[in-house]
């Protein structure tokens, strides 16, 4: 979990931090992908922020993250979701930056609850280069090469996990109904394909 993120709020995003990052929060991104930015020391304790743009059902907008490299995943609050008016999971498969990145909803009531979180998990698989420059002021994101092995392995994780559920679940119900009633077993499946090909056409 990241650390507590209480003096930074859905306002600060919205307003100063957008302001110093020169990118309106939840706009419309006119760029996919960055080989580089530029981020911003925040607040008394330091914060560093980045704005990158997130793609969901095909739009793409600019979401301010906190980087925290003390967080394993990555976390994308419920305010991001309702803008692209996606469905709020609690786990999903979105672009960062044009990467394929299993997210995390901010969970409610919690001590970064409103805070989007740029986790380790990104950092690593995408060669991501950050430095920090306490003197200057000065924070950069860069994002090199990576392994095509981890690029491709990294989604199918999430899933190859959904797709077990998916044989697990239409196996159960060939044992309950397909015998007995072969049109209601064959309904059910169609329609449980069609919202898994929904789910995994969610980007």
């Amino acid at each position: 979990m990241p650390e507590d993120v209480t003096d930074v709020n859905s306002k600060d995003l919205h307003e100063e931090i957008s302001e110093l990052l020169k990118a309106k929060y939840l706009s419309y991104s006119p760029a996919s992908e960055f080989k580089e930015v530029h981020g911003i020391i925040y607040g008394r304790y330091n914060r560093i922020f980045v704005s990158l743009p997130v793609k969901v059902k095909r739009k793409v907008k600019n979401v301010h993250f906190l980087v925290d490299t003390s967080s394993p995943s990555t976390y994308i609050c419920e305010e991001v979701y309702e803008s692209f008016k996606a469905t709020i999971r609690n786990t999903s498969s979105i672009l960062i930056n044009n990467k394929p990145t299993l997210v995390f909803l901010t969970p409610v009531n919690f001590h970064f609850t409103g805070v989007n979180v740029f986790g380790m998990d990104y950092l690593n698989i995408y060669r991501t280069k950050l430095i920090i420059d306490l003197e200057n002021h000065y924070v950069s994101l860069s994002f090199g090469s990576f392994e095509q092995n981890d690029y491709q392995s990294y989604p199918l994780q999430y899933i190859s996990g959904s797709v077990g559920e998916f044989i697990l679940f239409g196996l159960v119900l060939f044992l309950i109904f397909g015998r007995r009633m072969p049109y209601f077993f064959f309904s059910v499946v169609v329609v449980i394909l069609f919202f898994t090909f929904l789910h995994f056409n969610y980007l």
